[in-house]
């Protein structure tokens, strides 16, 4: 054998060059002969984490630790092998070791950052990926990891910049063409956002969250015909609630029904379901015996919906189907465009003696009865554009003849004990089991003020007044620059001109309230 040093160094050479099982015979024999040969005992556990050898991997290195503790990349693969046996505590240590005998380390860094990113700790994750960056200023993965943190905390304008450093760096980065395509369509940027979304497409065809995030800006714009087919592969975007649902029946698309029985399915939340029950009547009238699954708290509600055979509640055993589509693609199996959205309303009703109940428990009075709600579900991804305090509603309370009553649900309605001194707001909500008592609830008010929430479109279908609250960017469903809704002609659309601006807004609504209010049936209004 050559010297310890002279065997070493081809074994080095060999690693570097991908001849794994021959370097790692050549660092056993240096470990014959030198047992506390460091960097022997490191490489080898290198090798083992590289093959999956986790356990093994991290009793390498920390003989090769124990020996020499001052060799920072030593702590920083032990972190490597201890993240991949998901010990994340003892890994952090590990790399902090590493950066406290060199504070330069991007790789550190970088493993720091997707700890904290993975335990949803994303401010963590971008001071980590930003050391990360200054270190590494030409690493695409710093980079776009960087704008990934910053997004996730909702600093959308702030991650545009390191997504298109990614791309300078490595311009084929399909990730990060689609995540700057949506990162663009949440700050309104439609046309770039299409752009970088069908580049990602263009490179990487099969890839499902560039299809989807293409097809949800195409649809803002208005775009069905073209958004529609991107917006079919969000079933197979991996995360997303509407995955995995698997029947043995074939899905429709459209063609002749002829009597079959066809199951329309709930896919996302309650708003989603309520908007696109309208589409059953439809279905029915192309031939179909409809049978719809929806959430349990719709179950009552959506029994009204014209000419459906039978409703089920999602968990609940599904009746005979020969057929099935799932409520979003309703649209593009009946060829939906802007112009042949189907509006008629109501298609939706609450029971007739629950809606007695409602008008006798709210009486008649000399004041017009107002319902508000304010904030939708916090998990939903962009809840901090949509959702607003209870306190911005406060100039809403200095407008006359109004008596509001709150339709909030959820961790938010605990805010209505903490109202604004004078803003009279009475607790309905803690009343409303299911949707039908809220549809009932609803139609013994004469309007209801909303942000985009399950409410808003329940108010809609119900044929309900309804003004509805929505951010600069809205969900794609109210389009763009427009007052009116295609889907709800009973709504009124409040946006925001500045993104994050409510004030505005809210001053708007008082406005268009106090003449509402001062008005007699005040259907010029609402």
């Amino acid at each position: 054998m050559a010297t310890i040093a002279e065997a070493f160094a081809a074994a080095l050479k060999q690693h570097q060059a991908g001849q794994i099982a021959d370097a790692e015979a050549l660092y056993r024999q240096i470990l014959a002969v030198d047992p506390r040969h460091a960097d022997s005992l490191h490489l080898l556990g290198a090798i083992a984490h590289q093959v999956g050898k986790h356990e093994a991997a991290v009793g390498l290195i920390r003989q090769a630790v124990a020996i020499n503790g001052a060799a920072a990349q030593y702590h920083n693969n032990l972190g490597h092998a201890l993240r991949s046996l998901k010990r994340p505590a003892e890994a952090i240590e590990s790399y902090r070791r590493a950066l406290d005998l060199d504070p330069t380390l991007p790789a550190a860094y970088l493993s720091l950052g997707a700890i904290a990113y993975e335990a949803g700790d994303y401010p963590a994750a971008a001071a980590n990926y930003q050391s990360a960056v200054a270190f590494a200023p030409g690493s695409t993965e710093a980079q776009a990891n960087l704008a990934n943190a910053l997004f996730q905390q909702g600093l959308t304008a702030e991650a545009v910049e390191p997504y298109r450093r990614a791309l300078a760096l490595r311009p084929e980065d399909v990730s990060a063409h689609a995540n700057l395509g949506l990162a663009l369509s949440d700050l309104g940027h439609l046309d770039q956002a299409i752009e970088h979304c069908r580049r990602a497409v263009a490179l990487k065809p099969d890839f499902s969250s560039a299809h989807n995030n293409l097809g949800l800006a195409l649809l803002l714009k208005g775009d069905f015909a073209a958004g529609l087919a991107h917006h079919e592969w969000r079933w197979m975007v991996e995360g997303l609630r509407m995955g995995g649902r698997r029947f043995e029946r074939p899905p429709w698309r459209g063609e002749p029904l002829e009597g079959a029985r066809i199951l329309l399915h709930a896919e996302q939340g309650a708003g989603d379901t309520v908007q696109f029950l309208r589409y059953a009547p439809m279905v029915a009238r192309m031939g179909g015996t409809v049978l719809l699954e929806v959430q349990p708290e719709l179950k009552r509600l959506a029994a009204s919906v014209p000419r459906a055979s039978e409703v089920v509640a999602q968990g609940e055993t599904l009746p005979h189907f020969e057929q099935h589509c799932p409520l979003l693609s309703l649209m593009l199996a009946c060829g939906t465009d802007l112009g042949s959205i189907p509006g008629e309303v109501p298609y939706l009703s609450p029971p007739k003696a629950l809606v007695q109940q409602w008008r006798a428990r709210l009486g008649q009075g000399r004041h017009k009865r107002v319902g508000l709600v304010w904030a939708g579900r916090p998990e939903h991804r962009r809840d901090r554009d949509r959702s607003l305090p209870l306190s911005a509603l406060a100039p809403l309370a200095a407008v006359e003849g109004v008596r509001f009553f709150s339709l909030q649900k959820g961790p938010r309605a605990a805010e209505v004990g903490s109202a604004t001194q004078g803003f009279a707001l009475e607790d309905i909500a803690s009343a409303l089991g299911d949707f039908a008592d809220t549809a009932a609830a609803m139609a013994a008010l004469d309007l209801i003020i909303t942000v985009d929430t399950s409410v808003a479109h329940v108010a809609g279908a119900t044929a309900r007044p309804v003004w509805v609250l929505l951010p600069r960017i809205p969900d794609w469903r109210w389009l763009l620059d427009r007052d009116d809704s295609p889907w709800y002609p009973t709504a009124r659309l409040f946006r925001q001109a500045k993104a994050g601006e409510w004030n505005p807004v809210i001053e708007r609504v008082a406005a268009e309230l106090g003449r509402w209010a001062a008005s007699g049936s005040g259907e010029d209004y609402a």
